[in-house]
């Protein structure tokens, strides 16, 4: 009884980490938002969003990339991630073409921040 109980524990176990997905179970940071052209207020599919990780002056690096989103046909996008105390996170956005057209400054460990953008 005691190894079936074993085998059980360690089978949870498993689950619970191989479960963790995009929330991740050490995920402790969200950014998320909407794409809109400016213009006609409509979506914007396939943005860009590249998460990167302070340098130490203030701006990204493009060293310390740490993770993509795409925008869906509905212009939203989700980057959960595990960022560490101490450093600053940022968000570049550009397009299919890799025109640059914006960023999103001042992410923090712990923060769940809504970056909406009009192109």
């Amino acid at each position: 009884m005691k190894k079936v109980n074993c085998f059980l524990f360690l089978i949870s176990i498993a689950s619970l980490f191989s479960s963790c997905g995009k929330q991740g179970l050490f995920n402790n940071t969200k950014v998320y938002g909407k794409a809109t052209d400016k213009t006609t207020g409509h979506p914007i599919l396939g943005l860009q969003i590249r998460l990167y990780i302070g340098d130490g002056s203030g701006q990204p690096s493009n060293y310390d990339h740490l993770k993509d989103a795409n925008t869906s046909s509905d212009g939203t996008y989700e980057i959960d991630f595990s960022a560490t105390s101490g450093h600053s996170y940022y968000l570049l956005i550009s397009d299919s073409n890799g025109k640059y057209h914006g960023e999103f400054t001042g992410i923090k460990k712990g923060d769940k921040k809504e970056a909406d953008f009009n192109l």
